[in-house]
């Protein structure tokens, strides 16, 4: 099961993946933590980076962290812009994210009419 983690502002990030690993495991699942966009630190895929410093690790969430930064095109919005998704996630049956949606700090773009 893959549990993708943001790191954009989300309050007591660590507990709350820490629960949703614990549950899945209690369910029969075995998690594991994706860094989401913007976590991976730099966006290489190296041990630590945001999502570290947040202190989301295995030792702390009771699940590998998983960062291979390969990802795959699924898809487009807006019949244009790609939309990619972490291989490692898309190796696993199901995915559940964990993230907080805003614009990117250094984005000018407005949100489409009726979008």
């Amino acid at each position: 099961m893959a549990v993708g983690v943001g790191s954009r502002g989300i309050d007591q990030l660590e507990i709350i993946v820490r629960t949703v690993c614990a549950r899945l495991r209690q369910a029969g699942a075995r998690p594991a933590i994706i860094p989401a966009m913007g976590s991976h630190g730099g966006a290489t895929a190296r041990p630590g980076g945001v999502l570290q410093r947040l202190n989301v690790t295995e030792a702390s969430c009771g699940a590998p962290v998983v960062s291979s930064m390969a990802v795959e095109q699924i898809g487009t919005v807006f019949g244009e812009v790609p939309v990619y998704f972490s291989c490692d996630a898309l190796a696993m049956e199901h995915s559940i994210a964990i993230n907080r949606i805003k614009p990117h700090t250094n984005s000018s773009a407005r949100p489409r009419a009726g979008s």
